[in-house]
């Protein structure tokens, strides 16, 4: 399931949380995320295909960790590698305790 960016997510300092967005990687374009290192960690990301034939959607699931308590913004950016300006972007609010 995708990520609601119209839904703050909440998270406890020093545990983990996913956000998911759907991608066609075969197109080229993948998620991005943009964020400021001091308040998350990007741990991992992994995608889930769900064995989809080529050219499908998949799911790209981003592990972030809280480092700081507060409220912070994390943007995604959809776009091409080598492509200046993205397709799509969303912005996500998090919310660190």
């Amino acid at each position: 399931m995708e990520s609601d960016p119209a839904q703050t997510i909440a998270a406890v300092i020093g545990e983990e949380f996913t956000l998911s967005l759907t991608e066609k990687p075969s197109t080229g374009y993948n998620w991005k995320a943009i964020f400021d290192n001091k308040y998350l960690e990007l741990v991992s990301e992994e995608y889930d295909t769900n064995k989809l034939r080529p050219g499908s959607a998949s799911i790209h699931k981003f592990i972030f960790k809280g480092l700081e308590k507060g409220e912070f913004h994390l943007k995604m950016i959809y776009q091409r590698g080598w492509e200046d300006i993205p397709v799509n972007q969303k912005l996500f609010r998090i919310k660190i305790s």
